[in-house]
C-alpha cells in the first residue's frame, strides 16, 4: 500500500511542544517497517524549494497562527502535488486542520483518492479570546474557517480518544468514524531506557537525594498548570521531601518560571519539557507517579511514555488521556483534587519488592502500544476504508 501522511510537524529530535509530531513519526516508521511505501509531506517556513530526506518531503511553508505555527503555501501545495503524482498514493492521511490539510484534502478529492483525517486537537477550531486587533481577528477567523472546512470534508474522520469522539458528537459539525491507534516510541521509553548511572547523575545534578519525586504531564492550558502549582504549594508547604518535575511546553516556560519563583518553589520544582528523551525517561523512572492536571479531550503521549518506563498514572476522569489508564493496574483516574494528592502520598510510600511489582504491572499494561502493533492496526483501518 502507498500511504501519504500530510502534517505540519514531524520530528527527528524530540519536540514536547507537538505530540502530533511524535504520532506521525512513529506511524510512518512502523508502516514502513511492515512493508508499506510511505511519504510524509510537511511545510517548512521560509523554504522555497522542496527537499527530500528519505521518505520525508519538506515543501514551501510560512509562519501561521495555527496550532503548529506553520502551514503550506500555495507553491508548497503545487510541490506536493508534483511529488504525489509520481508517488500514486492509495490513501491520503491528514494530520492537521490547517491550509496544509486543506491542500492535502483537495489533492485527494481531485484524484479520487480516499482521505482520512485524524484530529489530534480541536485548538484550530476554537477562538483564542486573547486578541482584539482587526488583523489578528481576521487571521483567527481564517484559521477557524479552514479548520472547519477540513473537518467537514474529509472522507473519513478519526480521533485518538473517546473523549474527543464524544465532544464531536456533542458539538459537531460531524461525528468521528473511528478511534485511530496510538503508540509509544519504545526506542526512548521502556523499562530499561534509563540506566542506574544516568538516574544517579540526574539525582546528583538536581540534588534529589531522599526526595519523593512526582512528574506532572504536559498541559496545553498554562492557567491550569499555574493553578496546579498553587495547589501543590498548599499541600506540600510544610513537607520539603517532595519534588516536582513539570513537562512544560517551551511557550510556557517564562510564565511557569515566574510563578514558581513567586511561590518560592524554585528549589522544589524543575521544568523538564525541553529535556532530551533519555533524560525524560530517567525523570519518569525516578518518579513515584505521573500526574495529569489536564481535563482536555486530547491524548497526551507523555502518559503512556511514563507508564512504559514503569511510572503509575494519575489522570483526570473523563479526560482524553484517561483512555490509557487501567484502573487499579497502571494507575487511577481522579475527580477531586484531594483524592489526587491522597494518591500521590500513597504511591510515594511504595518501595522495595512492592515498587518492583508495581513497575512490572504498569509497564505490562502499555506493552501492546508498540509501533509494530500500531502499524498493523493502522493497516487494517486503511484496508477497511479502501474496501
Amino acid at each position: 500500500m502507498r500511504i501519504a501522511l500530510v502534517t505540519d510537524s514531524y520530528y527527528t529530535r524530540y519536540a514536547r511542544e507537538k505530540d502530533v509530531a511524535a504520532h506521525v513519526s512513529i506511524l510512518a516508521e512502523g508502516l514502513f517497517y511492515i512493508g508499506h511505501d510511505v511519504m510524509v509531506i510537511l511545510p517548512e517556513a521560509g523554504r522555497s524549494e522542496t527537499e527530500a530526506d528519505g521518505n520525508v518531503l519538506k515543501c514551501s511553508g510560512r509562519r501561521a497562527a495555527n496550532m503548529d505555527g506553520v502551514q503550506m503555501t500555495k507553491s508548497g501545495s503545487q510541490q506536493m502535488e508534483e511529488k504525489l503524482n509520481a508517488f500514486h498514493p492509495d490513501i491520503v492521511h491528514i494530520h492537521t486542520l490547517s491550509e496544509s490539510g486543506a491542500f492535502g484534502l483537495q489533492y485527494a478529492d481531485d484524484h479520487d483518492i480516499t482521505s482520512l483525517l485524524t484530529i489530534h486537537s480541536l485548538w484550530d477550531t476554537e477562538k483564542s479570546g486573547h486578541t482584539f486587533s482587526p488583523v489578528a481577528l481576521l487571521r483567527e477567523r481564517t484559521r477557524i474557517d479552514v479548520a472547519e472546512f477540513v473537518l467537514k470534508h474529509a472522507n473519513h474522520l478519526a480521533v485518538l480518544t473517546e473523549s474527543m469522539a464524544q465532544r464531536l458528537e456533542d458539538d459537531g459539525p460531524r461525528e468521528a468514524d473511528l478511534i485511530f491507534p496510538f503508540a509509544v516510541d519504545t526506542r526512548f521509553y521502556n523499562i530499561g531506557a534509563s540506566s542506574p548511572l544516568h538516574k544517579r547523575a540526574l539525582r546528583e545534578a538536581l540534588s534529589l537525594e531522599d526526595k519523593k519525586i512526582v512528574v506532572c504531564g504536559d498541559c496545553r492550558d498554562t492557567r491550569t498548570l499555574l493553578r496546579f502549582l498553587d495547589s501543590w504549594k498548599k499541600v506540600f508547604m510544610q513537607d520539603d521531601s517532595f519534588y516536582l518535575f513539570v513537562l512544560n511546553r517551551k511557550s510556557q516556560t517564562k510564565a511557569l518560571l515566574s510563578h514558581i519563583h513567586s511561590l518560592r518553589l524554585s528549589n522544589r520544582v524543575a521544568l523538564i519539557g525541553e529535556y532530551q528523551p533519555d533524560d525524560i525517561a530517567s525523570c519518569f523512572a525516578l518518579s513515584c507517579c505521573y500526574v495529569s492536571c489536564s481535563h482536555s479531550e486530547e491524548l497526551s503521549l507523555s502518559a503512556p511514555e511514563a507508564a512504559a518506563c514503569g511510572t503509575p498514572l494519575l489522570v483526570p476522569s473523563g479526560s482524553g488521556t484517561s483512555i490509557v489508564v487501567q484502573e487499579g493496574q497502571n494507575g487511577f483516574c481522579w475527580t477531586k483534587e484531594e483524592d489526587l494528592f491522597a494518591l500521590i502520598h500513597k504511591f510515594s510510600r511504595v518501595s522495595g519488592a512492592g515498587k518492583n511489582a508495581l513497575t512490572n504491572l504498569v509497564t505490562g499494561s502499555i506493552r501492546p502500544f508498540t509501533p509494530y502493533n500500531q502499524a498493523y492496526a493502522a493497516e487494517a483501518v486503511y484496508l477497511s476504508l479502501l474496501n
